[in-house]
């Protein structure tokens, strides 16, 4: 018992000193208490890490079946995880962004396209065309909620040479949601 407390109580306080000694280096620098403004504004400027990656297994199984369900042929979808505890996925299909919001239960709550011009359906296209011929079509933002009853509302960024209009256009009835000036 003795040899082994000869031994063992040697190794203990070499082990000690050296742990604590690596402890208090900080990787090498020696100079942590001096603030140097350069040094302040290059930590604020570091990017944070980016967020680790969603795997299916941390998205509520109904979300996933839902979604496969409602966009069979998708294969290029990232998941996320909201700080609600509901998910969103981001696919593109034909260009068109889609962007698919789910609760945190995994039901569906709504949906985001995101297209241009080429992609607009004739109809809706002739309703604007009709009214606004000047302008030309940017952007087209279509909504789809629980409440819509699969009627979409669409937000339409129609721009000039002097200013952008944003047209919603719900249920056939068309109206001025936004119109804003360019800065010259």
């Amino acid at each position: 018992m003795k040899k082994i407390l000869i031994t063992v109580i040697p190794v203990l306080f070499f082990m000690v000193p050296c742990q604590y000694s690596d402890a208090q280096s900080f990787n090498g620098n020696k100079n942590l208490n001096q603030f140097s403004i350069p040094a302040a504004q290059s930590f604020a400027e570091e990017k944070p890490p980016p967020k680790a990656r969603q795997y299916l297994n941390s998205i509520n199984i109904r979300a996933v079946r839902d979604f496969m369900k409602r966009h069979a042929n998708v294969d290029n979808e990232s998941w996320v995880v909201m700080d609600d505890g509901g998910s969103k996925v981001n696919f593109i299909a034909g260009g068109i962004d889609y962007t698919v919001y789910y609760n945190k239960h995994g039901n569906w709550t709504n949906s985001l396209k995101t297209y241009t011009e080429a992609q607009l359906s004739f109809k809706i296209r002739a309703m604007i065309k009709r009214e606004y011929y000047d302008y030309s079509i940017a952007h087209i933002y279509e909504i789809e909620t629980i409440k819509s009853n699969n009627s979409p509302t669409y937000i339409i960024r129609l721009e000039d040479e002097h200013s952008f209009i944003f047209i919603r256009i719900q249920d056939e009835e068309m109206d001025v949601w936004k119109e804003l000036e360019k800065l010259e």
